[in-house]
């Protein structure tokens, strides 16, 4: 299963070490696969997990959307319920599945 992904981790890694983010493109197929895989995700949502894929730390996504940080966490909690998981790691785990349907 890791071969199916792992040209994806390798683009993730150099991109993460030289201080860059993932290409909109790529971060924009992610967010679609996983609406794909859990259409009750609203628009809020997604942008909380759009800035995971910025490399935002949770301040840095309310500061970009807006809201009090508190707020942020809140939306990254319910993506977690919402996706039967239980923490970033797994939400990773999802976004870098080869099936967004697994």
């Amino acid at each position: 299963m890791i071969e199916a992904f792992a040209p994806l981790l390798v683009q993730a890694v150099r991109l993460h070490h030289a201080g860059q983010t993932l290409n909109d493109d790529l971060a924009e197929l992610m967010l679609a696969r996983l609406r794909a895989r859990c259409p009750a995700l609203t628009k809020r949502d997604l942008d909380v997990v759009r800035g995971l894929l910025a490399g935002l730390a949770t301040e840095g996504i309310a500061e970009r959307m807006g809201i009090e940080v508190s707020s942020a966490q809140t939306y990254l909690k319910r993506v977690y319920r919402k996706l039967g998981i239980s923490g970033q790691r797994e939400l990773f785990g999802v976004l870098l599945a080869p099936d967004a349907s697994t």
